[in-house]
């Protein structure tokens, strides 16, 4: 559901608080206005009655009066007056009256007016009239004489049905409604003109990048307010992207390194869910790095060594280090791995992080080295061998004769050259490794049966005198 549009936000409530307060100021109104009007015409008929008790001369003597003339009287002032005038006697009975026949009249010393001007005071009244249908209002005036009522002089008037009805009031409202609802139409429009679209147009252009960082636009700069909200919006928005390119950057520099490392590295969380592994890590793993994210260790890897080294290393907050050994297709495989906690910025622990080196082919090499060294242990061994036996023998009584002696003392001088040979090779082999010499080793081809011979004659001579013998034969394939 879309959210509505900010001028139906603004216009609804204006609206709704014009037409309340019209409607309230129109109730005040209305009050006030039959309280204002009701005062007036309260002292209009009792100033009326005042006047015309004196008009008439109504002071108690009107036994020397005509009551015909009296009411003839009557009748022509309620007429200019427009008001209906009624002269009543102490006992109630009517004498005079400017709309009715008085004698045909009934008495009217029950009425609350007339009981209040029997006291002495202006009596006020109002009420329904059912002689005349409708609502009238009295005011009776008392006619003093030595202090004695003598007359009363009643004026009355119809209450105005404006007055007691609420059409005025209903069309004023209906009134004050059509005029809020015009001028919320204008407030609206208004409203869009000066704000709404100066904050579309301020969305649009912080989207196309087009707002300077201190100035608006001309089509957005229609106030102070929404200028300095452009300015604010367009600095808040170019601060951030600056950030965002500088984490991006960054972040890209984070996997530049994680991908030239030669060594593989994987990140686990809490769960033993893989959070990352770098593209040395997935080959060592025989994995690929994208799809491993998200997915629990024991899916990624099936090596059981390495997964109770990642569980070791989360249990502890001590880094760890282990020499494991992993079966792949048959084929040995030899990891250095190195793991330690992996922590936030706030040094709280998220995971464990494991950096791992393939150190198959240093140990191939390591055993190689131990094989060579057995073998030089070996070749060296042999021609020494040779040349102690040789020289017991000698020294057994063989120097005697000059024979024996010359041909013992060439193999000693065979096997001498052969073990400054062996020494030489060595050292050769040594400035090779060290890089000192980038020649390769001389290859010549030579009979292999001279040297057979040679080596068995000078294993046989060492052995004579003793129970061995040394025998060899050629046996082709």
């Amino acid at each position: 559901m879309k959210p509505p549009h900010l001028w139906s936000r603004l216009m609804l409530p204006f609206v709704a608080i014009m037409v309340g307060g019209m409607i309230l100021f129109a109730v005040a109104s209305q009050r006030l206005f039959n309280q204002t009007q009701r005062r007036h015409q309260w002292d209009q008929l009792e100033m009326t009655a005042r006047m015309a008790s004196h008009s008439l001369g109504v002071h108690g003597s009107n036994d020397s009066r005509d009551v015909e003339e009296i009411n003839d009287q009557c009748v022509e002032l309620g007429r200019l007056a427009k008001v209906r005038l009624t002269v009543i006697a102490p006992d109630g009975v009517v004498l005079a009256d400017s709309q009715r026949v008085a004698s045909e009249m009934d008495n009217l010393a029950d009425r609350p007016e007339v009981r209040t001007a029997l006291r002495g005071l202006p009596g006020r009244g109002e009420r329904y009239s059912d002689t005349l249908e409708q609502w009238m209002r009295y005011v009776a005036v008392p006619v003093l004489e030595d202090g004695r009522v003598t007359a009363i002089v009643r004026a009355s008037i119809a209450v105005p049905r404006g007055i007691t009805a609420s059409e005025s009031l209903l069309s004023f409202i209906m009134i004050a409604v059509v005029v809020c609802v015009i001028g919320a139409i204008v407030f609206g429009w208004l409203v869009q003109r000066r704000v709404v679209l100066p904050l579309v147009a301020l969305g649009s252009a912080i989207r196309k990048n087009t707002l300077g960082l201190d100035r608006a636009p001309d089509h957005v700069a229609e106030s102070r307010e929404i200028t300095s909200l452009a300015i604010a919006v367009q600095r808040n928005v170019r601060y951030y992207r600056r950030l965002l390119s500088e984490s991006m950057e960054e972040n890209h520099k984070h996997r530049s390194v994680l991908t030239s490392m030669s060594e593989g590295l994987l990140a686990i969380d809490l769960d033993e869910r893989v959070v990352s592994l770098n593209q040395a890590g997935a080959r060592i793993l025989k994995v690929t790095s994208v799809d491993v994210v998200g997915r629990s260790i024991q899916e990624v890897v099936r090596h059981s060594q390495l997964q109770r080294f990642i569980a070791s290393v989360r249990d502890r907050d001590q880094p760890m280090e282990a020499d494991l050994e992993m079966i792949d297709q048959g084929r040995e495989r030899f990891l250095q791995a190195r793991g330690t906690a992996l922590r936030n910025a706030e040094d709280r622990k998220i995971g464990v992080v494991i950096v791992m080196n393939n150190v198959t082919r240093l140990r191939r090499l390591e055993n190689m080295r131990r094989d060579f060294a057995a073998n030089v242990s070996h070749e060296l061994k042999t021609p020494i061998t040779s040349i102690k036996g040789f020289i017991e023998t000698l020294q057994d009584g063989a120097v005697r004769d000059p024979d024996k002696a010359r041909e013992f003392l060439e193999i000693i001088h065979r096997q001498t050259c052969r073990l400054e040979a062996i020494i030489e090779d060595l050292l050769q082999l040594a400035r090779i490794e060290r890089g000192h010499e980038t020649d390769q080793l001389d290859v010549v081809e030579q009979p292999l049966a001279p040297v057979i011979e040679t080596a068995v004659a000078g294993t046989d001579a060492g052995l004579r005198g003793k129970t061995s013998r040394c025998e060899w034969k050629w046996i082709l394939h």
